[in-house]
């Protein structure tokens, strides 16, 4: 077993959080990512359908500044 994904888990846990967009790659953090507009919020009930765990948050929709959408769950 390779020790690599562990150090990679271990790794994650300690990074800020941070989403980026997949069209022009701009990163954006917690305090960015609340400055965005909101296109919409998926309430847990309409989460829920799509999972086999209990979903205890939302999923936002933001708009990123060259236009994209992006979606990320609740904190």
């Amino acid at each position: 077993m390779s020790a690599a994904p562990l150090a990679y888990g271990a790794e994650a846990q300690r990074a800020p959080w941070s989403k980026s967009c997949g069209a022009c790659r701009r990163r954006y953090g917690a305090t960015e990512w609340g400055s965005l507009p909101v296109i919409a919020s998926l309430p847990h009930a309409s989460v829920q359908t799509h999972l086999s765990v209990p979903a205890v948050w939302t999923v936002e929709l933001r708009r990123c500044g060259c236009g994209a959408e992006l979606a990320a769950r609740s904190r």
